[in-house]
């Protein structure tokens, strides 16, 4: 008798879907920024209106052959937007920036990223996201800013704290720092899940309409 040694992964577990070669790596991403044209050029693809929806409020970003939304801060209209847009919101999840809002406010940020996080961990960072800025010697001018390690643990649904020390999550977000995150096959399949690269995978609905900026 044979017997395969072959692995099967299911297509819809976190390692099938982890599987999908889509998107931007972690460390590349854009969780906010002052322009859409700004954020499309970090990410290499371009930027598009939604529907009916003001460019001004929400637009998304083509790039590695998936979609990021991004919205305004004030715009309240997201949770839905991105129900439409991916026609679902994944269990358990909730719809939110990736870029705490309150610190957007504070230091001019319009646009930030919107992921799928999940419940317990998008409500245990609640308490960071009002921290401000971190220290730091010298001046950040880019116009757009990348996840930092809290922003990358909360989208991979830990909660506050489990990867980090209070004393990084007190000192608050450090202008323009860049890491180096690594996944494995199953956290990948998280990740594709929170900006809904399994969705794209599948098929956008017909009816949405993209118009370029």
């Amino acid at each position: 008798m044979l017997i395969s040694l072959e692995k099967n992964i299911a297509p819809e577990s976190l390692r099938g879907i982890g599987g999908i070669q889509r998107g931007i790596d972690a460390h590349r991403l854009v969780a906010a920024g002052h322009r859409a044209h700004l954020i499309a050029e970090a990410l290499g693809g371009r930027a598009y209106s939604i529907g009916r929806v003001k460019a001004s409020n929400a637009f998304c970003v083509k790039a590695a052959d998936t979609y990021y939304i991004y919205v305004h801060h004030a715009y309240q209209g997201y949770r839905t937007l991105f129900r439409r847009f991916f026609k679902s919101i994944p269990a358990g999840c909730d719809i939110d920036h990736v870029f705490s809002r309150t610190l957007a406010g504070r230091i001019g940020v319009p646009y930030l990223l919107l992921a799928a996080v999940p419940k317990s961990a998008n409500r245990s960072h609640a308490s960071a996201e009002r921290r401000g800025l971190a220290p730091c010697d010298r001046i950040y001018l880019g116009k757009t800013f990348p996840l930092d390690e809290r922003m990358f643990h909360k989208v991979m649904g830990r909660r506050l704290g489990i990867r980090q020390s209070v004393e990084a999550v007190r000192a608050g977000y450090v202008m323009g720092s860049q890491h180096d995150f690594g996944l494995t096959l199953k956290q990948r399949g998280t990740w594709n899940i929170a900006f809904g690269i399994d969705m794209v995978h599948a098929g956008l609905p017909s009816t949405l309409k993209l118009w370029p900026l």
